[in-house]
């Protein structure tokens, strides 16, 4: 077993740049299959040579009108599809990018809908009024204050897991229930923040290895079908929202942010499909990846989040610390909902978290958070 063994899981910080930055390329994080590490886009993962075709396809993105979101968008523009869709909060934004991007692509039909991720029912109707969509790419997300975990209050709790877990979870759900003709992707944009143990990220931290332990099981569900679920770490990238968290300057080496927009158009080309369920970094070389598919068929667990611990034997799984911790924050979550009388919403969250976590840990972290409410 030790043989297999490239990646123990993450429990500190990484290590330090001579700048004095986290660095993360160092190869202890990553596969070693994977020899290169990109920090800016490269020919090989140019939109219109990846392999995906956008001719007549809509790909619909959160929190695309900036950052992250935004390259993401302009990337499938590059690689031909004909309707982007966009839903953020901000009007402003939103004009500003459609304005941009319809400068760039004429002949790219572009709709914009204001609106907040976890306004389900609005979600709801949006996906109905755009009918067919092949693309479905989750990227809003939340952060919390960089604080000791014990200065977090329930309320950032609340708003980083609605937004990065339960969000998603609805909308992937009602996107795979909806009528279609052909193919359905799910890009879920993640974090590494998912497998470091950083006092000051805890929360965030959580939410993403919820997520992707959620995104795993969404692709084990449909693994007899045409559907394709993806998660990806889109790299250290200068966002309002890294801004909003108060990353200190000088704390990341940022990277190109062109870079996790192109490798989203790959994710979604049918040389990637056997990444569905997996999580990978954007800065890992596609031809690397490419080399892993024989032990990514052999190994379920491997680029997984998993809650099985074997010491070593799962190579690049979060062990069990950080998915129990995630766990156990959702339980809590549940467990205000349901002394607040929200039954509803206390029920869908019992469901996600028992979908996520399995029904016996999830009913376990369930009865020790009442018993301590």
């Amino acid at each position: 077993m030790a043989a297999a063994a490239v990646l123990s899981p993450p429990r500190k910080n990484p290590p330090m740049t001579s700048a004095g930055a986290f660095d993360l390329t160092v190869p202890e994080y990553r596969p070693a299959e994977i020899k290169t590490y990109h920090k800016a886009t490269y020919p090989r993962l140019a939109p219109e040579k990846s392999g995906f075709k956008g001719e007549g396809k809509t790909v619909l993105v959160t929190a695309g009108a900036t950052g992250i979101g935004y390259s993401i968008a302009e990337s499938f523009a590059k690689a031909g599809i004909a309707h982007l869709v966009i839903i953020q909060r901000r009007q402003e934004v939103l004009d500003e990018a459609k304005a941009k991007l319809g400068k760039e692509f004429p002949k790219l039909k572009i709709t914009t809908y204001a609106a907040s991720v976890t306004d389900y029912p609005k979600v709801s109707a949006i996906l109905k009024e755009v009918g067919q969509i092949d693309v479905l790419i989750p990227n809003a997300a939340a952060t919390h204050p960089m604080v000791p975990t014990k200065d977090l209050s329930t309320a950032d709790l609340d708003n980083v897991f609605a937004t990065n877990v339960t969000s998603p979870h609805y909308m992937i759900s009602e996107f795979l229930k909806s009528p279609h003709t052909g193919p359905k992707t799910v890009i879920y944009v993640s974090s590494a923040a998912a497998q470091f143990a950083m006092a000051t990220n805890s929360i965030y931290g959580a939410s993403k290895a919820a997520a992707n332990a959620l995104i795993t099981q969404f692709a084990r569900d449909a693994a007899e079908s045409d559907v394709v679920v993806q998660t990806y770490h889109p790299g250290a990238i200068a966002t309002p929202l890294s801004k909003a968290a108060g990353i200190p300057d000088g704390m990341l080496e940022f990277e190109d942010v062109r870079l996790p927009g192109d490798f989203a158009v790959w994710l979604a080309s049918p040389e990637a499909v056997f990444l569905s369920g997996r999580f990978v970094w954007a800065q890992w070389d596609v031809d690397d990846l490419l080399s892993l598919k024989g032990r990514t068929e052999k190994d379920d667990y491997f680029l997984t989040q998993s809650i099985v611990d074997v010491g070593n034997a799962l190579p690049f799984s979060a062990g069990s610390a950080q998915r129990t911790e995630a766990c156990a924050m959702l339980a809590r979550a549940w467990s205000r909902m349901v002394q607040a009388s929200e039954q509803n919403e206390a029920d869908a969250l019992e469901a996600m978290g028992k979908r996520v976590f399995g029904d016996a840990l999830f009913q376990t972290a369930m009865m020790y958070a009442a018993m301590t409410a």
